[in-house]
Parts: structure tokens; C-alpha cells; sequence
């Protein structure tokens, strides 16, 4: 009999038991990413209700269950998620809250998913759904003046993004485009929060290095001005056309078809 009392006791205690202290198992199920991304490691980011850091790090594949899913122990709380495919140059903030580009970087040819996630029960789920987070922009030399050695430089006000929601934050931008073609050039840039954008135009010296501006146009305002949305889940690319000869530019978008084009990506 005392026995059996103290039997009772013990299962008692343990059902009273405080469980908030026990951790939550939350599984990514990345079904939907695994074929897109085949033969790329994710960099998942766990962030906690006050947005502090969980855990941040790549995910291998034998970090993965039936090739598809991924279980990290987290608190007991809300959970931010991201997950990022395709990352070279970005590094978390000081507070890790954030991924910065590197200084001089174009954007890497990035895909992610955010979400918040209710891990207050003993499991969560959440389902990795990528979207490409940069903008192919590329440009096109039109006129008389097209074949003149010219250096371009693109200079913003946002480098980074937040590893709570994949939004703009800001910080200083450079970058030089990539020249494709004998007048044609092509950059990645990042998610922007504003039309703060700009496109420098250079004449060269005889090293081929940048000497005297020549141009400068509002690029910023240039794709807000024909419709192009920095809010979007997956980013558009976009064509601007300069023809010197008529003092002209030209804008055009390329949508990205929500999710299922990922044959421009760069790495």
C-alpha cells in the first residue's frame, strides 16, 4: 500500500509538472524547396519572440530526416523562421535580426522563406515556400555614344534584410555591374525599401579605371515610375534601356512567375 501511495504521488507530480520549461520540436518540411534547390545546403535562422537568436547555421544533409525534413528543439514561443538558399556574401547583424551584403557585393541569387510560427505546444510544423529575393537588373547602351568606355557604379541606401520578415533595412549600397556584351550590363541588387536608387555613369581614364562622372540618373525612381514593386514576395527583374543619342531611357519589367522560375539563378 505505501508502496502504490508513493507511486501515485510520483505520477502526479509529474502530470502537474510545469511543461512550459520543455522544449518544442518543430519540424521544416521542405518538400516543396527540395528539387529547385537540389545539391544546395539552407542556412536556417531561429529567432525567438524578442528576437534574439535560437540557432543559425546550415543545414547538411544528414541533419535531415527522410530527406525532407529538418526538427530543431526551440522554446517554448513564437517562432521566427527563415530560411535562405543560394547565400555567398550576406553575414547575420551584430544582433543577428538581420542579413547584411558584404561591402562592394552585388546580391547573391538568393531564395527564402519566412515565417512565424507558434511553438508553445510540445510540436510545430511549417513548410519551407521560397521566393527570389533579388533583382536582375540589366542594362542596355543605346546611340552614337553606346561603344565609349564607360564605368557604371549603382549606389542605395539598403543592404540587408530582416530575418523576421525578408524586409528592407537599411545600410549603404555599392555596386559595379557585370559587363555581358559589347553594350550590355547586368547586376543583382537587393531587396529595396525606397526609390533612393542611382545609376553613376563614369568616363574611363587609359587604365579603364573611373575618372570624371558623366551621368547620372534617379534609377530608383525610374522603376517605381513604370509600376516595379520592392514588396513583393519574389522580386521582379527589370531592362533599362539608355539611348544616349535620343537623351532617352527606357524601362521594362520581367516579372518572376511566383515561385516557379529558378533558371537565372547565379551562384
Amino acid at each position: 500500500m505505501v508502496l502504490t501511495a508513493g507511486l501515485a504521488t510520483a505520477l502526479s507530480c509529474t502530470v502537474k509538472e510545469d511543461r512550459m520549461a520543455c522544449p518544442c520540436f518543430l519540424t521544416e518540411e521542405f518538400s516543396g524547396a527540395e528539387t529547385a534547390m537540389a545539391g544546395r545546403d539552407p542556412w536556417i535562422s531561429l529567432l525567438d519572440g524578442h528576437g534574439r537568436k535560437v540557432a543559425q547555421h546550415s543545414i547538411h544533409p544528414d541533419m535531415m530526416r527522410e530527406g525532407k525534413r529538418y526538427v530543431a528543439r526551440v522554446p517554448k514561443d513564437i517562432i521566427g523562421v527563415t530560411v535562405l538558399y543560394g547565400n555567398r556574401h550576406y553575414s547575420p547583424s551584430e544582433k543577428n535580426d538581420a542579413m547584411v551584403l558584404g561591402s562592394g557585393f552585388e546580391a547573391d541569387s538568393l531564395y527564402a522563406h519566412a515565417a512565424t510560427v507558434d511553438c508553445i505546444r510540445e510540436t510545430a510544423r511549417d513548410t519551407v515556400r521560397l521566393f527570389k529575393q533579388w533583382c536582375t537588373l540589366e542594362l542596355r547602351l543605346e546611340g552614337s555614344e553606346a561603344w565609349r568606355p564607360y564605368f557604371f557604379e549603382i549606389h542605395g541606401n539598403w543592404n540587408a534584410f530582416s530575418l523576421r520578415d525578408l524586409s528592407a533595412v537599411q545600410g549603404p549600397l555599392c555596386c559595379i555591374p557585370r559587363k555581358t556584351g559589347a553594350t550590355t550590363f547586368e547586376v543583382r541588387l537587393p531587396r529595396q525599401g525606397d526609390a533612393s536608387l542611382t545609376l553613376q555613369v563614369y568616363e574611363t581614364d587609359a587604365f579603364g579605371l573611373p575618372a570624371e562622372m558623366k551621368y547620372e540618373y534617379p534609377l530608383g525612381t525610374l522603376l517605381e515610375s513604370h509600376g516595379y514593386d520592392w514588396n513583393r514576395k519574389g522580386l521582379d527583374n527589370a531592362i533599362i534601356t539608355i539611348d544616349y543619342a535620343k537623351a532617352d531611357v527606357y524601362v521594362q519589367i520581367a516579372p518572376w512567375d511566383n515561385g516557379h522560375h529558378y533558371n537565372d539563378i547565379t551562384i
